[in-house]
């Protein structure tokens, strides 16, 4: 998996953590998509990174959780 991939896919979804959206069901339908091509893109990726993908996937939760928080 090219970085630039993960990057793109993790870039959408941090934007769309960060939307003010009250349309939860379409932000769930967002989410849903997201997660399907990240968790394929992990797979198709060699074990570096994987590793490495998982790793920064773990970052943008931890992220979303202390903003969350806020």
């Amino acid at each position: 998996m090219p970085a630039h991939d993960l990057d793109d896919l993790l870039r959408a979804v941090r934007a769309l953590i960060e939307q003010d959206s009250t349309d939860t069901e379409a932000l769930d339908i967002e989410f849903n998509l997201l997660g399907e091509r990240l968790l394929d893109a992990l797979q198709r990726a060699d074990h570096t990174d994987m590793l490495e993908g998982w790793r920064r996937l773990q970052r943008l939760f931890e992220w979303a959780e202390a903003r969350l928080d806020d």
